[in-house]
This record gives structure tokens, C-alpha cells and sequence, in this order.
């Protein structure tokens, strides 16, 4: 399933070598989305304490549940603090499917933001870039009961 939400991407854990997850020949292949939705992220869940919580997903609630999904996680596990933007490990690893750089992965996580954090990051983006600080937190692995 991951695979083939991400685009036939591999997991981040696979070595850097390996660029698809199904080879070209495999026929799941055909059914990997051409096109990666990030959001995507903030939907499949391992069941860890830093996943994103669970919810559920019909074809009548799949934008507003996916929205609330980014919404939720971004305002809950990234912050900013001055100069400094503290991501969970999930934006680090899948940082390509935000952006080509971390300008463009900030720019994306500030659309979720709560108003004040939003406004922070924006002006930060625009006045001094260069001056941002991106750190992660540590993936707590730890089974969410």
C-alpha cells in the first residue's frame, strides 16, 4: 500500500540506490499513483507514538479528511521558535515530496499551521531564509496504545 500511494517510491529505511520500490516488470506497478500527494504522509500510520493519529478514509471524505489529517499532524509536531523550525522525522525523510528544497517544504507546512506559527514562519520566509534553522525531533517508535 505504501508503494503504491507514494508513487512507487521505496521506504525511506531502503537503501538510496534502490529508486523504485516494484520493479518497472512487476504489474502492482500499474497501480502506484503517478503523482504524489504529500498529504499521503499524514494518512498512513504505523501505529507509533510520532505517527499521525488514525483516522478514517471513504471516497466521500477523502479531501476534508486528508486536509484535517495535514492540519492536525503540522500544527501539533512542527514548531517555530526565532530562527529555529522544528519538523518531525516523517518531513525529513519524505522531504522530496514537499518540496525540491527546504524553502519549498517550509512554504508547505506553513499552509497547516495555526495562525500565529503561520505568520512566524512566513515572515521568516520572506525576510531572511538564510537565517532559518531545520531540526527534527526524534521519532518516538514506541507502539501507541
Amino acid at each position: 500500500m505504501f508503494s503504491l500511494a507514494t508513487g512507487n517510491k521505496p521506504h525511506p529505511s531502503v537503501s538510496h540506490e534502490q529508486k523504485h520500490h516494484f520493479s518497472q516488470d512487476d504489474p502492482r506497478t500499474a497501480l502506484a499513483l503517478p503523482e504524489v500527494d504529500a498529504r499521503i504522509h499524514f494518512a498512513l500510520v504505523c501505529g507509533a507514538k510520532s505517527c499521525p493519529a488514525i483516522q478514517v478514509y471513504t471516497v466521500h471524505n477523502l479531501e476534508q479528511a486528508l486536509e484535517a489529517a495535514a492540519s492536525s499532524f503540522i500544527s501539533q509536531e512542527v514548531k517555530v521558535q526565532g530562527n529555529k523550525v522544528t519538523v518531525s522525522k516523517i518531513l525529513e525523510w519524505y522531504a522530496s515530496d514537499f518540496g525540491t528544497n527546504e524553502f519549498e517544504l517550509l512554504r508547505w507546512v506553513s499552509k497547516y499551521l495555526p495562525d500565529d506559527s503561520k505568520q512566524q514562519l512566513e515572515q521568516l520566509l520572506s525576510n531572511s531564509p538564510s537565517s532559518i534553522t531545520v531540526d527534527s525531533k526524534q521519532y518516538n517508535w514506541t507502539l501507541n496504545l
